[in-house]
């Protein structure tokens, strides 16, 4: 998604309407054109930055993993979507730390997540199944292009054989 790019999303405000002995005040939806970055940097941007700090420097896979949830709800993906893209992200976090800046992640760290025990095997040792393992990687690996594409990092860490499948001509 580019930075000129908006989306639709949905804002409620309510509405003033006689009361009745049981009502509470009835919501209007009402739709608001907004850049899905700026919806993402308003979540992400917690902390003050100093005047030489940048994105890059400041970020941790943390405040991304919240950042790219809400521009997955922005872009009007289901919340079963966001949900499961949601435990995929808080299973990276523990292993990368919740704290990690975005930017010292290298391609070596998300390869050995990749092949770690935590993405490959179940709790009691066994192979998981391999859509569940491609999915676990490929919602980082997501998440980490959203980074990019948004310019929150310089190039996203995806180590080679772990991107997207190449065209077949």
């Amino acid at each position: 998604m580019t930075e000129n790019a908006t989306t639709e999303i949905i804002e409620t405000t309510e509405t003033k309407e006689p009361p009745t002995n049981t009502s509470k005040p009835k919501k209007k939806a009402t739709k608001k054109k907004v850049s899905a970055a700026k919806v993402a940097k308003k979540k992400t941007s917690t902390k003050k930055r100093s005047k030489k700090a940048t994105p890059q420097s400041t970020m941790t896979i943390a405040e991304l993993a919240e950042g790219y949830l809400t521009n997955l709800e922005v872009i009007g993906k289901g919340r079963g979507t966001v949900f499961s893209y949601s435990i995929e992200l808080k299973a990276a976090m523990r292993t990368l730390g919740t704290d990690t800046k975005v930017c010292k992640l290298t391609t070596k760290k998300v390869k050995d997540y990749f092949e770690s025990d935590q993405v490959t095997k179940t709790r009691n040792g066994t192979p998981k199944a391999k859509p569940t393992v491609d999915k676990t990687r490929r919602v980082l690996r997501l998440a980490l292009a959203w980074a990019e594409e948004q310019g929150i990092i310089e190039k996203a860490p995806i180590p080679e054989g772990y991107g997207k499948r190449s065209k077949k001509g």
